[in-house]
């Protein structure tokens, strides 16, 4: 067996197995999209790839080969993918198992199995041509995980989301037939220099970077908070470790001083930015596109720590990030209820109703403040010392820290003031309170675990050449 049927085709086929099951409640669904997904994180954490697992007492053996072919090309996922495979469904289980306590329609445990297979043949791909082709195909999925069945699109958001990344698509194509032979070419080589203009363009309107941000803001107003941090969070950690797998064969790239002075002074804008952006609004759900604006800094201003350091800083804050987005999304998919609306006069007096899982919400934004790691734990101690942060990016934290924290306050004070006028405000029961308390716990773990997410991101950081 190959590693391509197991954690490529073994979820394909179980997503669309899922898919065809129309009358299942996603109470039901859940069970097997999480089931095949811990499994699959599972092999990945146990099983050695290219290496013969006995099996009753070397009686037979089983040897999952790290390479197939698809249409003539290689695909690979080696011993050290492991890593990155154990976060994709890892992270896929956990968003399947919780899409039923935030009601979530029933189509959502396929798209759970599916986006991250997608991803995964994408990211094992050997030529970066391939991966920018199977990523442009989940940028275009995207679509229909953002616009369900039972949902009447107002598309404002998700056509410019699509815009912005067929534009790219041909930006990155353009680039990569330009770039053999220039390995070795020096970054001030004018071939290299035009190259690196079409590269960056494409990957920034891929990644949401500023001025090419807009369209989440205005999808957070039309899709689900718990579909957007899914999709969103998937596609961005997929994207940053395809290119930092692809990046260092290129010296311009892996020995380029001005790349990463240009990084971190695109972070410390995008925080800044995002911090002022996210005080001015009063919908949750474009704070939760401006958060996602926000997220983009903080890996900005991680690579922008360099190939040594930049890889470790993004991976060890990958699994508090993506934890805490699960966890914040839940609550405001609950909080939302029974209209899904997010808006200060669908929620004013909302907390008084559902007290527990307000105070989540507003927990959970305020933990955006600062850098994720440095409010959840000390990751700084065991990331980003290596390289200090300069002085403007300190700035930028304080700034963003000083507004999302004032925004938190204030959507405090709008969920529990009493509403103007009648609500349809539906009781939290008590196993939303008992959620309540798990999310809590589990952001605590992580606050004051930073030594394993640090030793998951330096195993997983062995994949990057």
């Amino acid at each position: 067996m190959n590693a391509g049927l197991l954690w490529v085709a073994l979820p394909l086929l179980t997503a669309g197995g899922l898919s065809l099951w129309p009358s299942a409640p996603t109470r039901r669904k859940r069970w097997v999209a999480l089931t095949t997904a811990m499994l699959l994180a599972f092999l990945a954490w146990k099983m050695p790839i290219g290496q013969p697992l006995p099996l009753l007492g070397y009686r037979w053996t089983w040897t999952v080969h790290p390479q197939w072919q698809l249409l003539g090309r290689v695909f690979e996922l080696n011993n050290a993918a492991r890593g990155w495979l154990i976060a994709l469904y890892g992270w896929a289980g956990l968003w399947a198992w919780v899409s039923a306590e935030a009601r979530i329609a029933p189509d959502f445990p396929s798209w759970s199995l599916a986006l991250p297979a997608v991803l995964t043949l994408a990211l094992a791909a050997q030529d970066f041509l391939y991966t920018v082709l199977v990523l442009g195909l989940a940028y275009l999925g995207l679509a229909f995980l953002w616009t369900p069945p039972h949902h009447t699109p107002r598309g404002l958001g998700v056509m410019r989301f699509l815009t912005f990344a067929v534009l790219g698509l041909p930006l990155l194509l353009l680039a990569l037939a330009q770039l053999p032979g220039l390995e070795t070419a020096p970054p001030q080589t004018p071939a290299v220099q035009q190259v690196g203009l079409l590269l960056g363009l494409g990957l920034a309107l891929w990644a949401g970077a500023f001025p090419f941000h807009t369209a989440y803001p205005l999808l957070g107003q039309e899709v689900h908070p718990y579909r957007l941090g899914f999709g969103w969070w998937f596609t961005h950690f997929a994207l940053v470790v395809a290119v930092l797998h692809w990046a260092p064969s290129f010296v311009w790239l892996r020995d380029n001083p001005l790349l990463q002075t240009g990084l971190q002074g695109l972070g410390i804008g995008t925080v800044a930015l995002a911090g002022v952006l996210v005080l001015a609004q009063r919908d949750l759900g474009r704070v939760t596109g401006y958060v996602a604006l926000l997220n983009t800094g903080w890996s900005w201003l991680a690579l922008g720590q360099g190939l040594e350091h930049g890889p470790v800083v993004f991976l060890a804050l990958a699994w508090p990030r993506a934890l805490l987005w699960l966890g914040w999304t839940w609550a405001l998919g609950v909080l939302g209820l029974p209209q899904d609306g997010f808006t200060v006069s669908h929620l004013r007096g909302r907390g008084r109703a559902a007290p527990w899982t307000a105070l989540l919400v507003v927990i959970g934004l305020g933990a955006w403040a600062p850098w994720p790691g440095l409010g959840l734990a000390g990751l700084l101690t065991h990331v980003a010392l290596p390289t200090p942060l300069p002085w403007a990016a300190w700035v930028a934290l304080a700034l963003a820290f000083g507004s999302v924290t004032w925004a938190a306050r204030r959507w405090a004070e709008t969920f529990f003031v009493a509403p103007t006028e009648p609500q349809p405000n539906l009781p939290e029961t008590w196993r939303d309170r008992v959620w309540v308390g798990a999310w809590l716990v589990v952001w605590l773990t992580v606050a004051f675990t930073p030594g394993l997410w640090y030793a998951w991101a330096t195993a997983a950081r062995g994949w990057i050449p």
